[in-house]
């Protein structure tokens, strides 16, 4: 299974995919920004983790399981999403345009992304990725990106 360690400033987060499609696009995407590159399978499996599956019957199952079961219904990356949520802490979503399902194991730290269009679970996989990093660095970037009130002048201070 392709893996690839995506690191940013002493953060970094890991994204398996059984489509050497997936992996393929995030390193594209991520080489400009971040250091992208590949560890072995088995190193990956720790730290905070993305998986993303090009997988049909996984998608089916998890949108049969949110459409059963008491969810919410919201917008994410401008489609409609159903959110459920269980017992164990783990959260569901789906949204099905673009037929991507979503599964948050909070206690373990991982995210899986299903789908069956590769196209699809690459870019989901991507904004995933990206505001993951985005938000590990900003209790780094947070505290030196804090504006003053403006000073009598209108000009921050």
């Amino acid at each position: 299974m392709p893996a690839l360690r995506l690191h940013a400033a002493n953060h970094h987060l890991t994204l398996v995919s059984n489509s050497d499609t997936v992996t393929d696009y995030n390193r594209r995407y991520f080489g400009s920004w971040w250091k992208a590159f590949e560890v072995p399978s088995a190193s990956a499996w720790t730290g905070p983790l993305l998986a993303a599956d090009v997988d049909h019957d996984a998608y089916t199952r998890l949108r049969d399981l949110v459409e059963l079961c008491p969810h919410e219904k919201t917008a994410y990356a401008r489609a409609q999403t159903l959110v459920a949520h269980d017992d164990t802490g783990t959260i569901t979503a789906v949204s099905p345009t673009p037929q991507l399902a979503y599964q948050h194991h909070t206690a373990a730290g991982r995210l899986t992304v299903h789908g069956p269009d590769v196209d699809q679970v690459a870019l989901a996989s991507a904004r995933i990725a990206r505001d993951a990093l985005r938000g590990l660095l900003w209790p780094t970037a947070g505290p030196c990106c804090t504006l003053r009130p403006p000073s009598a002048t209108g000009r921050p201070s």
